[in-house]
């Protein structure tokens, strides 16, 4: 069964005798460069952790 990345839906490099994800153990989708962890309630491959949002992200206005 392949394991797909939830933002661009490619199948993620991991090795081949897996069966399925490993709990805890990071993977990274070689398109996206995105970190995903198994997420045991819905068994899918899923962020490792969430966007900050911070003021860095925000489009910034020039007052002036």
């Amino acid at each position: 069964m392949p394991w797909r990345c939830p933002a661009c839906h490619i199948q993620i490099r991991h090795n081949e005798r897996e069966e399925r994800p490993r709990a805890g153990m990071v993977y990274r989708c070689h398109v996206c460069r995105i970190e995903l962890v198994l997420d045991a309630a819905t068994e899918k491959l899923t962020l490792s952790r969430p966007f900050d949002g911070g003021e860095d992200d925000s489009p910034s206005t020039s007052k002036g």
